[in-house]
């Protein structure tokens, strides 16, 4: 909103005196005197009150502390020959033994803290892109020997005139989601090994009621189509099983008292023989998995 009547007020200073003088040439007898003179006093009037009341011309300084200071990430702005120009409190935290005064050498620090990196390619690739982002994590070794792993983003800063002044080195941790991402992959695994042992039906699903794996022999058993078990929910996968369920009515009436204390009961295991419509009984066992 203040740039907006900053902008009307430019305008409207401006088109006042220029609009009398247009009408003062092209219609001579329009007016005893050139409005010109009266025009440019208006608009000194919208000026003064402009500048008064809207801070026209008032140019806002942008402090770096204040710019990066709050971001999480670890930032450094290098020149050219990757010496340090400034680092946030992120930087700080993370290389707390490493001085980080302005026109210190990154070379050394990137070298013994980043063995995966090649920080001179990173830096030589950003020249030629917008942006050069590592797709790969780089393995990065804090003050006490620990191995993390980091996502290195190097992007180049201008002067006027396109000219370079140096890069902006991003350091984001990815070790949580790193260590996260290998953990499901583990129990995924896991769920894997157990399906092939036992060669039996399986699903996994969260308190939620979202299916996390299902394997095939579900949908063998009971008769699905495999199409059924992509991105079901828990309610729509027992849904699927009470169609193939016997069509007695006691029978079908003990399957919802199942589903109910499925969710009554979430902490404790819920078994159930439950009679199919070909006659075989199938034993439904619902455990929690405690991690």
């Amino acid at each position: 909103p203040v740039l907006r009547s900053q902008s009307r007020a430019l305008a409207l200073g401006t088109a006042i005196p220029l609009t009398g003088s247009l009408l003062f040439v092209s219609f001579p007898g329009l007016a005893p005197f050139d409005p010109t003179a009266p025009g440019l006093c208006i608009s000194c009037g919208i000026f003064l009150f402009a500048i008064h009341r809207r801070s026209l011309f008032v140019l806002r300084s942008v402090s770096l502390p204040d710019v990066f200071g709050r971001d999480s990430d670890a930032l450094l702005l290098v020149t050219e020959d990757l010496r340090l120009l400034y680092s946030n409190k992120a930087a700080a935290k993370l290389l707390p033994d490493v001085s980080l005064a302005p026109g210190a050498s990154m070379v050394e620090v990137f070298h013994n803290r980043f063995p995966t990196l090649s920080i001179v390619g990173a830096t030589d690739g950003a020249t030629r892109d917008t942006v050069q982002r590592e797709k790969q994590e780089h393995l990065f070794i804090d003050d006490r020997g620990s191995n993390h792993w980091f996502e290195i983003e190097v992007t180049p800063l201008s002067r006027r005139r396109r000219m370079s002044a140096g890069f902006c080195v991003r350091l984001r941790d990815r070790t949580a989601l790193r260590e996260a991402t290998r953990s499901v992959a583990a129990h995924v695994a896991l769920l894997e090994a157990v399906d092939l042992a036992t060669g039996q039906g399986l699903v996994v699903f969260d308190r939620d009621g979202t299916i996390r794996y299902v394997n095939e022999a579900v949908a063998e058993i009971w008769g699905l189509p495999r199409e059924s078990l992509e991105a079901p929910s828990r309610s729509s996968l027992l849904a699927a099983i009470s169609k193939r369920v016997d069509s007695d009515l006691e029978v079908q009436r003990d399957m919802a008292e199942f589903e109910r204390e499925i969710d009554v009961s979430p902490d404790h295991e819920v078994t159930r023989d439950v009679l199919a419509a070909d006659g075989r009984i199938i034993e439904i066992a619902v455990f929690p998995i405690n991690s």
